[in-house]
């Protein structure tokens, strides 16, 4: 063994000069080594010097067997020790380099700091340095770890470790080592684990922040190790706390290979990794109580968001966006059916609103059709005409909803229109129920009514042939009826209309008619079959109506608003919407008056959403446009103008046609300058209030006219108008203390308004709601019961004749008169607000509820024409940005029908005006289009109820939802009382998430109550239950949390009386299992780490660990009570279990006990052993996470393999045990070999070899002077270690009689005597072969046997025979370069004199090959020429 001496530096520096030369043998420099630098100091020696990989272990090596040679004789002493010691300095040496790739810091907001960062990689420099070091570095551990110098253990958990904590750049390196020593790690889980989470982890980064191209390698080689680990180890990714957190980024992995050309010979294994994956993703689910038989709320899930996509359909939608059924739909048929059957429910359903739903329904039909037709055409294939019939056919005569008579008028129109465009055949459909003898068809033969009886009745026909007509009629009424039922009746319709229409004869009317009249007159025709209205309308009074206004269209008498009325009047109730938008574009083709243009424009505003969904926007637009074209010569029309360009959007119109439309609206804007020639505005106009005494017909015209010349060039003219005629009204009750004249003048002041509305470009409305929300708020706080007797009416006629939009008047006076009254504290502020609250609450009625009798005006009655205004006005309040504010003043109303300091006369009447408002179905309609808006403000309102105290508030805030949306309604006081049936419906469902979630809100604070909801949803059936805990978390997942705590605590209380021994166990089991499926769906992604409600935890997880330590093998159900016991576990991990650590220990030794009982069974339950084994590995990562050590094999079981050992388990269940235990690294030195002693026949094992690599060092070589063997006595001879292993390992010594070199002995004994040398396996096999084969041929050639070699000068050679006996090739530790260069010098020493040549055969050649001797190469010096000129020559026979 080298001995260490100390050298200056000189010295020191020759002596790691001639190391790193590799020409200088080793054995020179084993004399003695240099004493000096230690650790990472002396690899940076090695470094700088450039020593080779193989010198530089050879020097550690020998200075470690130095260091640990006084170590030896200790007690204490670890052979391993220091393998540790050495793993700890390479590995700190390794990781200081990687600490030096630094990135730049993310900048920190408050600190305006300018730096320029530079890492060491961006300089080409000092890349250049750190990548020879790191690489050095990274050699020289390969070469410790395979010669055993370094503990791969203690190398392998560094490892794992800094890949978790590194950032990009490191990542990118260290990666490389993981990919290098992965088979190393996968044998251990406790390895593995860290590698699979930080390699998702950084996947995961890699993809959010960094472009493709860049780290593309990294991202690629990161895909590739976690596809290996998913084949080599996958309980590595077995984990729900990281499948939680990383299971997107896993499923992108698998579902883009990211194959590329490099890696295509990796196929097979990326597709054995995708199988492995789909069972590592069943196995994380199946811990997280998910299993793979999904809760029947799936497909009501996926019904919802069709009715949802259904719902969200309003004027605003572009029917041809809405893709309702995939184009490949009729490849399954189910799904295809199921979509369609939705689709008619949900258009004649009366738990859904809105009366363009079946115009909705046929434009997605006609789409779907069409492009099924155009595709099957392409394609060559059949039409999807019949099968479409078969499932039209099938849904009415299956459909409950269809089958329905309360909905038989919305089927009628529904399928009327499927016939009308030939979706749905009239004629196949009775030849079809013809063929299968549907009973009850015909009214002359059964009794029993067939439903389709009802349709064939019902079911308009459009434009149908006589041979249809008479084979209905046939069908219905037998063949000997001549006149049937609809003929009768349509006659008797005839004269109610005729009656109402005296036009048609040509008699003047004598009044307008209301709508309550026009109900009565027409009864039985709002009454009659569907397809007796067609008939009457299409065929009879739609022809009429189109005659009458062509006949006048140049010259329109007084009357055309009246028959326009009234037509629109009956075609609305009838529900004939195209029929009414046909007779609305024949009018407005035929050169409307003013009024009659602003009612058509109304009735097209009103029904836009059915215009959309019924695709006649088009239509609309051409005669819109028509009508405006007609105008344009005349007085512009800027409603029409506006709502031209609101329905064409750009997509009707030619771009000529939009340019003159928007030139048009220019010229008329420009029909009203805004110059400074006018007169400036005064502070008060006085001209306005001496309106009120000037009795000329045309005085309001006059002062209109005469104040837009004067005041045009101001731009707030309007504005100040207003506020001088509000100052005006005010006046009146003083002025005029009577009724009667007051009325004139109020009427006087509203043509007034009316034509000041008609001089301003932009009209009245936005003048006065800037008034109203300005200024104005502090006169209409002030003014007197009196002045709003006069304000009032004035302001609902305005409305009426649309100077003024009802939502001003709603956002300007309404909502802030709502607002203040729900604020009022006391009494004495109720006295001075009471006039005010009265009559605001009138004019409410009259707005939004049509309550005209509860409004006393300008007018006693209220005609058809007004009344259509009025309803089109009303639209607007439920549409767009007015419908949140809506929602606003019903939540106010709520808090005044809930105040006892107004008056009980108020509050009853808000509480009137609430129930009617939120049982309009255009508020329901409204709703569904605001869902978010309208969940917002109520949660708003009832944490204020709920803070401060207020139940009967946040009661009726839930019965108003509920009544908006049809539920049942639910008292707070009294939870069992809750109707869980709608729950489950996919046409309240949404609605349902809604109130569920005002519900849950609304008891939070009141334990009682949610605990008694939460009982009352575990008491309900299990298919109510199921699909409750499916939703309960979309609707509101902070209450969905405290629902599952509550219902998790429950569960675990009646887990304490699992008893597998008791007779009633299964069934308990199952109820057991019911409840933790529900609560694991409803905690379905959801956070339950809540320290705050999850300390319970700590007692569950003891109890179970109880439950598992008693649990028998030899009871009947052992395996059913271990299987529920370990699902429990794992819903109770998805809880904090911070003070349950101790108890997780304990668990996970029960846990691994019953595995290894299970295992050692004669049939062994592979499913559930799995199961607990992958309930382990949860246990194992719970308690990882919360001990954080640094040690990943803490948390495992620390039993040894060979008490862990299951021979009789399937091998897959061994290998997962063997990963789960603890893990010993062997060198291939002392794999798999034990120290034995044989006693007798006996061999007892004494223990494992220990593999002691700093103990020795291998034999460099002969010593300098030769000493031949026999001058060592037998029993010193020594053993020398000229090889790669140490023989003292192995007990190795010299035995028996050595072989004794006699004086004498040939070339040839020598020879077989170094063939037992111990060099022999380590020598130069070129030098043995030259010395085997040389020395056989000198045994052959006889003659030449004895001649040596001598001096060149001298002409013979003596005939010692020592003297052949040259310098051993084995003396000299010969580099492979210079082995041949020896050997010609060896081969130089034979004498060139020997000239006999001869012929001999080659010994050991399998060919036949004749050498004839000559001048050998053995025998020539390099370089001479052959004295006899006679050349070696080789023949082949």
């Amino acid at each position: 063994m080298p001995m260490r001496v100390t050298l200056n530096d000189v010295k020191k520096q020759t002596w790691f000069n001639d190391l790193a030369d590799p020409s200088v043998p080793l054995y020179k420099l084993g004399k003695n080594i240099p004493h000096g630098a230690k650790g990472h100091d002396l690899l940076d020696l090695l470094h700088a010097n450039g020593v080779t990989i193989p010198r530089a272990v050879w020097f550690l090596r020998v200075s470690g067997a130095n260091e640990t040679s006084g170590l030896r004789n200790k007690p204490s002493y670890n052979p391993l020790q220091y393998s540790i010691d050495w793993a700890n300095i390479f590995l700190g040496y390794v990781k200081k380099q990687l600490n030096e790739i630094a990135l730049p810091s993310a900048p920190r907001a408050g600190l305006n700091i300018k730096s320029s960062f530079k890492g060491i990689l961006s300089d080409v420099d000092t890349r250049l340095r750190w990548a020879s070091r790191f690489s050095y570095s990274l050699n020289l551990i390969r070469a410790f770890l395979e010669e055993g110098l370094l503990d791969r253990l203690s190398f392998l958990s560094w490892l794992v470790q800094q890949i978790g904590s590194s950032n990009l750049a490191q990542f990118s390196f260290i990666l490389r080592l993981v990919d290098e020593y992965l088979t190393d790690i996968c044998v251990s889980r406790a390895l593995a684990k860290p590698v699979a989470d930080a390699c998702l982890a950084k996947y995961a980064e890699i993809v959010s922040t960094c472009p493709a191209a860049l780290l593309a390698e990294t991202r690629l080689l990161t895909m590739d190790i976690l596809k290996r680990l998913c084949v080599r180890c996958p309980d590595a990714l077995v984990s729900p706390i990281t499948w939680k957190q990383y299971s997107e980024a896993f499923t992108a992995i698998f579902n883009n290979p990211d194959l590329t050309a490099d890696v295509q010979h990796r196929l097979p294994r990326y597709a054995l990794s995708a199988s492995r994956f789909e069972k590592i993703k069943a196995r994380n689910e199946a811990l997280l109580c998910l299993p793979s038989d999904q809760l029947p709320a799936t497909k009501i899930s996926a019904v919802m968001k069709d009715v949802e996509l259904l719902n969200s359909i309003s004027y605003h939608t572009d029917m041809s966006n809405i893709l309702f059924f995939p184009k490949d739909a009729l490849q399954d048929p189910i799904v295809f059916s199921s979509k369609l059957d939705l689709l008619l429910s949900w258009s004649v359903t009366p738990m859904q609103y809105g009366d363009h739903r079946p115009f909705v329904a046929i434009t997605l039909l006609k789409h779907f059709r069409d492009q099924a037709s155009e595709r099957a055409s392409r394609r060559d294939v059949s039409s999807p005409d019949e099968f479409l019939q078969d499932c039209l056919f099938g849904w009415l005569d299956t459909s409950e909803v269809a089958g329905d008579i309360g909905q038989l008028r919305e089927v009628a129109l529904l399928f009327g229109k499927l016939v009308k465009y030939e979706i749905f055949s009239y004629a196949w459909y009775i030849q079809r129920l013809i063929a299968r003898g549907e009973p009850g068809l015909s009214f002359s033969q059964d009794k029993t009514e067939s439903r389709h009886r009802r349709y064939l009745r019902w079911i308009p026909l459009y434009d149908a042939t006589s041979s249809l007509q008479s084979q209905r009629k046939v069908t219905l009424y037998g063949v000997r009826a001549r006149e049937i039922p609809e003929d009768e009746s349509e006659r008797t319709i005839r004269g109610e209309i005729r009656n109402l229409l005296p036009e048609f004869t040509g008699t003047s009317p004598d009044h307008h008619i209301t709508l309550s009249e026009l109900q009565d007159q027409c009864q039985l025709l709002f009454k009659a079959t569907r397809y007796e209205q067609v008939r009457i309308f299409r065929q009879w009074l739609l022809p009429l109506l189109q005659k009458f206004f062509e006949r006048h269209s140049n010259d329109p008498p007084p009357s055309c608003l009246r028959l326009y009325s009234i037509g629109t009047e009956l075609l609305i109730q009838s529900k004939c919407y195209r029929a009414l938008y046909d007779f609305a574009c024949c009018v407005l083709e035929n050169k409307p008056g003013s009024e009659l243009l602003s009612a058509v424009l109304d009735t097209i505003q009103r029904f836009v959403t059915i215009l959309v969904t019924a695709n006649a926007v088009s239509k609309a637009v051409r005669a819109l446009y028509h009508a405006h074209c007609s105008l344009r010569d005349g007085s512009k029309s800027r409603p029409l103008m506006l709502l031209l360009m609101q329905l064409d959007g750009s997509r009707f119109l030619s771009f000529y046609e939009r340019d003159q439309l928007l030139r048009d609206m220019a010229d008329f804007s420009a029909g009203f300058p805004q110059d400074q020639s006018g007169e400036s505005l005064p502070a008060n106009i006085p001209e306005i209030l001496f309106l009120a005494t000037d009795e000329k017909p045309d005085a309001a015209f006059d002062l209109a006219s005469i104040l837009f010349l004067r005041y045009r060039g101001c731009v707030d003219w309007g504005w100040k108008v207003w506020d001088d005629t509000f100052a005006s009204l005010r006046q009146l009750p003083t002025m005029y203390p009577d009724a009667s004249p007051r009325r004139l003048v109020m009427t006087r002041y509203i043509s007034f308004l009316e034509h000041v509305d008609k001089h301003l470009p932009a009209g009245l409305n936005q003048h006065v709601l800037k008034w109203l929300l300005g200024s104005g708020q502090a006169e209409i706080n002030s003014l007197s019961a009196e002045a709003w007797d006069v304000v009032v009416p004035v302001l609902f006629e305005l409305v009426l004749r649309s100077a003024i939009q009802c939502t001003t008047l709603l956002h300007g006076i309404i909502y802030p008169t709502w607002r203040a009254a729900a604020s009022i504290s006391s009494h004495d502020n109720t006295s001075t607000a009471s006039g005010r609250n009265a009559s605001v609450m009138r004019l409410s009625n009259a707005i939004l509820c049509a309550n005209f009798d509860a409004l006393q005006g300008i007018n006693s009655s209220i005609n058809l024409f007004v009344a259509h205004r009025l309803c089109t006005q009303r639209k607007l309040v439920f549409r767009d940005s007015n419908f949140p504010l809506l929602v606003g003043g019903i939540l106010s109303l709520v808090w005044i029908e809930c105040n006892e300091h107004l008056e009980d006369d108020f509050r009853s009447q808000a509480a009137s005006l609430r129930e009617q408002i939120s049982a309009d179905r255009s508020f329901a309609r409204g709703a569904y289009l605001h869902l978010d808006k309208l969940r917002a403000l109520c949660e708003t309102e009832l944490r204020s109820a709920v803070e401060f105290g207020q139940t009967t508030v946040a009661q009726l805030i839930i019965s108003t939802v509920g009544r908006v949306f049809g539920m049942p309604d639910f008292d707070l006081q009294d939870p069992d009382g809750l109707d869980l049936s709608p729950f489950t419906s996919p046409w309240k469902m949404t609605a349902s998430h809604l109130l569920l979630r005002l519900i849950l809100q609304s008891t939070q604070t009141s334990s009682q109550a949610l605990n008694g909801l939460i009982e009352r949803i575990w008491q309900a059936p299990p298919d109510i239950v199921s699909d409750f805990a499916n939703h309960i978390r979309d609707a509101a997942p902070e209450i969905a949390q405290k629902c599952v705590f509550k219902g998790a605590i429950e569960l675990f209380k009646a887990a304490q009386q699992l008893d597998p021994k008791g007779a009633d166990y299964l069934s308990f089991h199952r109820r057991t299992w019911d409840g933790l499926r529900i609560l694991a769906h409803m905690s379905h992604s959801l956070d339950m780490k809540n320290p705050g409600e999850g300390t319970f935890m700590a007692p569950v997880i003891q109890m179970i660990a109880e439950k598992l330590s008693s649990a028998d093998p030899q009871t009947a159900h052992y395996c059913i009570h271990l299987g529920i016991l370990s699902r429990l576990l794992g819903f109770a991990l998805r809880f904090d279990t911070a003070n349950a650590t101790e108890s997780l220990v304990i668990l996970r030794d029960h846990l691994l006990q019953h595995i290894l009982r299970l295992s050692e069974r004669i049939e062994v339950d592979t499913v559930l052993v799995t199961m607990l084994l992958d309930t382990l590995c949860y246990v194992i990562d719970a308690i990882s996470h919360l001990s954080n050590n640094a040690d990943p094999f803490q948390p495992y079981p620390s039993l040894s393999p060979s008490e862990a050992s299951v021979t009789a388990a399937p091998a897959e269940i061994q290998t997962r045990l063997r990963r789960l235990l603890p893990v010993t690294f062997t060198t291939n030195a002392v794999a798999n070999l034990s120290y034995a002693r044989i006693v007798g026949d006996v061999i007892n094992l004494e223990g494992p070899v220990v593999n002691r690599p700093w103990e020795w060092s291998e034999n460099l070589g002969e010593p300098s002077v030769p000493i031949s063997m026999h001058q060592y006595p037998t029993s010193l001879h020594p053993l020398i270690n000229a090889g790669s292993l140490s023989l003292e390992s192995f007990g190795g010594k010299p035995v028996g009689e050595i072989l004794v070199e006699e004086p004498g002995m040939g070339k040839i004994y020598s020879g077989h005597v170094s063939a037992f040398l111990d060099g022999a396996v380590s020598s130069n096999v070129w030098k043995q072969d030259w010395e085997e084969s040389r020395l056989q041929n000198d045994r052959l050639m006889e003659p030449v046997a004895g001649a040596t070699t001598s001096n060149p000068s001298q002409g013979r050679a003596t005939s010692s025979p020592t003297a052949s006996v040259g310098r051993s090739p084995a003396t000299h530790v010969q580099t492979s370069k210079s082995s041949s260069a020896d050997d010609s010098d060896l081969d130089s020493r034979a004498s060139p004199h020997q000239k006999t040549s001869h012929k001999r055969k080659t010994f050991g050649s399998d060919d036949e090959v004749e050498i004839v001797a000559g001048t050998s190469a053995s025998q020539t010096n390099i370089g001479t020429k052959n004295p006899s000129g006679h050349k070696g020559k080789t023949r082949k026979r």
